[in-house]
């Protein structure tokens, strides 16, 4: 990890590194102590939360795809936030996924945005201020696609060189491409994998380095338009070339995975699998043996209501990892047992707005404890859930 990274990252691996504190299993109090709703603007479908303006607080993104914006708003550290003055990136294209770091060694962070009608990734620039510019030569084309629909990305050291890269991803095509950063916000192209497609079918990707050997690997999750068929996770291993292989069979699942997660759910430091099945109110839980991939104990795990995002961090300062599941209409917290097995949080599922299909998560208001945000892509109005 670059110093450049670490310094935009800070706050969110403070956030994390939440104080000790009783295990909620032993408490009746609800984990969240209020919930408040922000006004961002209509469709509200990612959020993300960093400090930009390094004033020690946190500071909110959000992403409109049917606006065709990314707005700002800047924390004052309590649990508010404040429209920016110049509040949007008005883009000319509906934004797919957006992925916030340090790009270019200002240490300000910076946004890329994926575009929605075409294989292209923009890049924005930060002042250290909240405000942002589009950077020379951007936006970038990884394809001649131009398919409309939500295409993702990422920023990961793809080639185990220290510095940042940006992988973009086609859930039509089953393509993702990734250009390859200098450090000082300038990209070549890399590695361009395009699998097996089927118009019947859809394909969900994540990324991380599952083997621990310095290259990223990707997980590739194929739906089937009919979901009474199984789904099926592909594992692409990547190599000091460039190059992407797939050792084993893909791993069956259940029908429909939407969201992919790689991260540590049995505290062993390697990437799990977390998968949510759109239409399921079952999360499937594979754990990584040394690149190989078993459920865990919990698996598949019923959280009693559909889920979209997820996420795994600390929610209740017991050093475990936990699962935080947007849900709709709501933010549901499952806090591990010390088994690998996950239960409902007190006050679990905490209400939200509608259209809560993303979720960020990071100490909003300075007290050690995890704060929970949620979009709405249905409304104007997103949750803010404040610790206890």
């Amino acid at each position: 990890m670059t110093k450049r990274f670490v310094m935009i990252a800070a706050v969110v691996v403070t956030a994390v590194a939440v104080r000790s504190v009783a295990p909620y299993a032993q408490m009746r109090e609800s984990l969240f102590a209020r919930t408040s709703l922000l006004d961002v603007g209509p469709g509200s479908g990612q959020v993300v939360l960093v400090d930009l303006d390094r004033d020690g607080h946190v500071d909110l993104i959000t992403r409109h795809l049917l606006q065709r914006r990314v707005s700002v708003f800047l924390g004052d550290g309590k649990g508010d936030f404040r429209r920016f003055p110049n509040e949007s990136l008005v883009l000319d294209y509906r934004p797919g996924m957006i992925a916030v770091a340090d790009l270019n060694a200002d240490s300000f962070a910076d946004i890329t945005v994926a575009s929605s009608e075409r294989d292209e990734v923009d890049l924005f620039f930060g002042d250290g201020k909240g405000g942002f510019a589009r950077a020379a030569g951007a936006p970038f084309s990884t394809s001649d696609s131009r398919e409309s629909m939500t295409r993702g990305v990422q920023l990961a050291d793809a080639n185990s060189d220290e510095l940042l890269d940006i992988i973009t991803f086609n859930g039509l095509e089953n393509t993702f491409a990734i250009l390859l950063g200098d450090g000082h916000g300038h990209f070549s192209p890399g590695p361009r994998v395009k699998g097996e497609r089927s118009k019947q079918q859809r394909y969900v990707f994540a990324f991380a380095d599952l083997d621990r050997n310095g290259y990223i690997d990707a997980v590739i999750g194929t739906r089937d338009a009919d979901t009474r068929r199984q789904g099926r996770l592909t594992v692409l291993w990547g190599d000091e070339n460039g190059g992407f292989k797939e050792r084993s069979a893909p791993l069956t699942v259940e029908s429909n995975p939407t969201f992919i997660t790689l991260a540590d759910i049995n505290a062993d430091r390697a990437p799990d699998i977390v998968v949510s099945h759109g239409g399921s109110t079952e999360l499937t839980l594979l754990i990584n043996d040394r690149g190989r991939f078993s459920p865990a104990p919990a698996s598949p795990l019923d959280i009693g209501t559909e889920a979209y995002a997820v996420l795994v961090q600390d929610a209740n300062g017991d050093s475990r990892p936990d699962l935080l599941v947007a849900t709709a209409g709501s933010a549901t917290v499952l806090l591990n047992d010390g088994r690998n097995r996950f239960v409902p949080a007190p006050g679990s599922p905490f209400e939200a707005t509608r259209g809560a299909y993303r979720i960020a998560a990071i100490d909003i208001d300075g007290n050690g404890k995890l704060d929970i945000v949620t979009s709405s892509f249905e409304t104007n109005r997103i949750a803010v859930l404040l610790a206890r």
